[in-house]
Parts: structure tokens; C-alpha cells; sequence
């Protein structure tokens, strides 16, 4: 079944400055915002000479505050070294996870980790 968009939601709105412009998704007519980020790039060193079979791969639903701990526990699963660039992965996940929560009002969060080695997600991240 193809759905057509609703002509009312035709805006997406660009916050380059952090995460408190999430919350222009709730304006009216705003289909999309993008906070724009860039990588430190050790940490893009780092993740880029992972084998993939090591990435973490994960759905789960849970709490926004249990994010940390699961993820700490994902990463032990997929063998990701203990290292500074995986403890900024798992923190800036969870900081991601707790920012998404706050805007959305939500209580439980489906966290997905997936290995994207194609166009699979090419209309909504």
C-alpha cells in the first residue's frame, strides 16, 4: 500500500547548533528535523577499521536510562575492544537515546543497531 504524504508536513528544518532545536518537530508543517554532526575523527578512524561482524548489531526495547548498560553489554557480546573510542560510542549513543526520549515525551525507546552495508535505509534514519 503507498501512502501519500499529507500536504501539511512539508518542512525540515536544519539545527546545526545542537539538540534543543529537535523539538521543532512538533511545530506544525515540520515533517523532519536534522541535527547535524561531525565525528571525531579518531573515533572515525576507529569504528571505519572495525570488522564488521565485531559492529554491534541489536533490537531491544527499554528504557531511556538503560541504554548505557545495554549497550555496554551489546558491545562485550559483538567483541568491541574496551577502549576509549567504544566508551564514546556507548556514551554518545546513550546521550542520543536519552535526547530522543525527552523530545518525543517517551518513556521506552526501541533501540535498533544494524550493520547498513546497502541503500536499506534510504528514506528514513
Amino acid at each position: 500500500m503507498i501512502l501519500d504524504t499529507p500536504a501539511d508536513l512539508t518542512r525540515c528544518t536544519e539545527q546545526a547548533s545542537g539538540p534543543s532545536g529537535l523539538s521543532a518537530i512538533h511545530q506544525p508543517g515540520t515533517a523532519a528535523t536534522v541535527w547535524e554532526r561531525t565525528p571525531l575523527s579518531g573515533f572515525q578512524r576507529w569504528i571505519d577499521a572495525l570488522p564488521p561482524e565485531q559492529l554491534p548489531r541489536a533490537r531491544v526495547i527499554l528504557r531511556p536510562e538503560a541504554v548505557c548498560d545495554a549497550l555496554l553489554e551489546i558491545a562485550r557480546l559483538h567483541g568491541i575492544p574496551d577502549c576509549p573510542e567504544r566508551n564514546l560510542l556507548v556514551e554518545d549513543i546513550s546521550a542520543l537515546a536519552l535526547i530522543f526520549a525527552d523530545v518525543m515525551k517517551c518513556d521506552h525507546l526501541q533501540l535498533r543497531l544494524d550493520v547498513i552495508q546497502t541503500n536499506a535505509c534510504r528514506k528514513f534514519h
